[in-house]
């Protein structure tokens, strides 16, 4: 501030000024001083205060069962009942933009995929189970008539075990690139 005060040449202050690299960094620190540890391992994540509530002091954090095999739910009542409202739901599983802690490093063979994806089944079984219980206490009959999901088997069969008679529907986003990809394979 003193510099632009004393009317110093723009180049003077550019010259002065910190480069983009060193800013950004800077802000980077301050912001992760002001965010909770992030662990090393996911299931040493602690979820506590500001973070467990909506903006509004609603309930946000219904379910944390602190085991390795980590289940967090975060809903709100009106997104719950919301959820209870529609017949038509959509699911997608995108875990790119997770952080490291939540990504799945397994080796690629066949056995491996197939108690991944029993796991999985297990996975969103409960997930389904916990969320329908959460849904109940709040006088909420989940219904959904239909489910649009990515090709992930696991969350789709869940879904029909839970909700008996429910139209699994493909995203087509998803179609088209599994396509594209077994294309660029084949040749």
């Amino acid at each position: 501030m003193r510099l632009i005060q004393a009317k110093i040449p723009e180049r003077t202050i550019a010259a002065k000024f910190p480069s983009f690299k060193k800013l950004s960094n800077t802000l980077h620190k301050r912001r992760a001083n002001k965010l909770p540890f992030i662990p090393d391992e996911f299931s040493k994540l602690e979820i506590t205060g500001e973070y467990t509530v909506t903006a509004n002091n609603n309930a946000f954090l219904r379910y944390d069962n602190k085991a390795n095999e980590r289940i967090i739910i975060f809903v709100d009542d009106e997104s719950l009942k919301i959820l209870g409202e529609s017949e038509e739901w959509y699911m997608d599983g995108t875990f790119k933009s997770d952080p490291i802690q939540l990504s799945h490093f397994l080796r690629s063979t066949q056995q491996s995929r197939i108690r991944r994806s029993i796991q999985q089944f297990r996975t969103y079984r409960k997930v389904f189970s916990i969320v329908k219980d959460i849904a109940l206490k709040q006088n909420i009959i989940l219904k959904p008539k239909s489910m649009m999901a990515d090709f992930e088997e696991a969350s789709t069969l869940a879904a029909e075990f839970h909700f008996p008679g429910i139209k699994r529907k493909g995203c087509w986003f998803h179609f088209r690139q599994a396509i594209f990809r077994r294309a660029i394979r084949l040749g």
